[in-house]
């Protein structure tokens, strides 16, 4: 049987007599599909296979009948309730078979058709049973396109993904490839450039000298830019063992890195003790603590002695770790800008290639981690980040 015939059956059970032929008689007449089954257990399971309605004489509602349909309707999706029409008679019986139905529940669309009936009566009845449960086809076939739509679109949204994850590793190993190949060349023009000025400055003239100081300057710069991006690259694409780390050794592998900066800026720095641990992969996680230390240091207020603290603090399954400073601060509409690479706010006044904070929010993503900040200009900047705790 095609799927159209199983929607469009209407399964019919009448014990009694030759009720049940006489009524797939007037159906059939009138163009329907009628099917007449022999017991309720029959008419059940003929339920799983899909019908458009069910014609059923009370008296095949006792308990255990009704008990045994009301499972298979609740084994239909939820957009399908099938309509049950029900002959029934007047008297104290009809009402018992009534009372029995409340078993079938909120699945059940019935309609009563009380004896005696003109043949017209059950066909109109049946009828209106059917347009309820074609209402219900269009439900189901407007959930399925609606199905079918998102499925489509999460498929082109992962293809998409994924070339865009393919097309960013090509370029992170673009970037690696190109900054490594370019330290070379660098590396000779500042030698080159000191050279001069150290054994040639007498024969140079004073605009010359200051062109060739201008290179060595140039060629500094760009080599810790490609210092930088050489990082970058190496955080991107590095391998990372994750596990419980002491975030007090790796700030103190950032303090170390940062001596001669917190010496020549007489900064006061304060650890709040105890420090939690937390997952993460230590060398990265000293990489990062050493950048946002770093910045913390280069961005002081003139005349300012830098004042930073570092703490930590045990959210539910996160530690945050804190680095707070007193420096010039981020304004609002800039706070997330700086985490984008080669993003220099003060590049007039304050040197620098704009990665250290890329790399940090690149760390910390490849560490399941999160990044960021609190800051009002002038009154210093609070950066956070947060990891899994052990």
């Amino acid at each position: 049987m095609d799927v159209l015939a199983t929607e469009e059956r209407i399964l019919v059970l009448a014990p009694m007599g030759r009720d049940a032929a006489l009524a797939a008689s007037f159906l059939k007449k009138a163009g329907m599909h009628p099917s007449v089954c022999g017991n309720m257990a029959e008419l059940s399971e003929a339920v799983l296979g899909g019908c458009g309605a069910i014609l059923v004489a009370e008296e095949a509602l006792d308990t255990s009948s009704v008990e045994v349909l009301t499972e298979y309707l609740n084994r239909q999706p939820s957009w399908s309730e099938i309509p049950i029409v029900i002959i029934t008679s007047s008297g104290d019986a009809t009402t018992r078979s009534l009372q029995r139905l409340t078993l079938l529940g909120p699945m059940a669309n019935i309609t009563l058709l009380e004896r005696p009936f003109r043949p017209i009566t059950l066909i109109n009845t049946v009828q209106a049973a059917m347009r309820s449960r074609r209402r219900q086809y269009q439900v189901r076939d407007l959930l399925a396109e609606r199905e079918s739509m998102l499925a489509t679109m999460e498929r082109h949204v992962a293809e998409r993904t994924a070339q865009l994850t393919e097309t960013n590793e090509q370029l992170e190993a673009f970037v690696y490839t190109i900054a490594h190949d370019l330290r070379a060349p660098l590396r000779a023009m500042q030698a080159f450039s000191t050279l001069l000025l150290k054994d040639y400055a007498p024969a140079l003239d004073a605009t010359a000298q200051d062109y060739a100081q201008r290179v060595v300057r140039a060629a500094e710069l760009m080599d810790r830019l490609v210092i930088d991006l050489l990082a970058y690259g190496r955080m991107a694409r590095a391998e990372l063992m994750l596990g419980p780390v002491d975030t007090g050794s790796a700030w103190n592998a950032a303090l170390a890195q940062c001596e001669n900066d917190i010496a020549q800026k007489n900064a006061c720095i304060e650890t709040l003790a105890p420090l939690p641990k937390v997952v993460a992969h230590e060398m990265t996680l000293s990489q990062i603590l050493t950048n946002l230390l770093s910045n913390a240091l280069k961005f002081s207020r003139p005349g300012v002695a830098p004042q930073i603290q570092f703490r930590g603090e045990v959210k539910g399954r996160q530690t945050r770790l804190w680095i707070e400073d007193n420096g010039i601060g981020i304004a609002p509409e800039h706070q997330e800008r700086i985490f984008r690479i080669f993003e220099r706010l003060h590049g007039s006044t304050h040197s620098g290639t704009g990665i250290g904070l890329s790399i940090v929010r690149k760390g910390i993503e490849r560490m399941n981690g999160r990044v960021g900040l609190l800051s009002t200009p002038g009154q210093g900047t609070q950066f956070w980040i947060e990891l899994p705790h052990p």
